[in-house]
């Protein structure tokens, strides 16, 4: 099981998603839910690294986001 946490820039936790898998799949799952329950637009998304999440930011269409 993977933990998947989605913090602001002041260290506000606004998702935590548990997932079997830490694939392109999970990291469109969880990208897609926290986008959509956020009212503003994200300016930069951070992860540790992981190629699955930058498959996902760019088939969200996020090119504008800094990675």
């Amino acid at each position: 099981m993977y933990l998947w946490r989605a913090v602001d820039d002041e260290g506000e936790v606004l998702d935590v998603a548990v997932q079997r898998r830490r694939d392109h799949d999970a990291a469109l799952v969880l990208l897609n839910r926290l986008l959509r329950n956020q009212p503003v637009e994200s300016e930069v998304i951070v992860t540790d690294g992981l190629a699955s999440c930058g498959s996902a930011v760019r088939e969200l269409g996020l090119e504008n986001v800094d990675i």
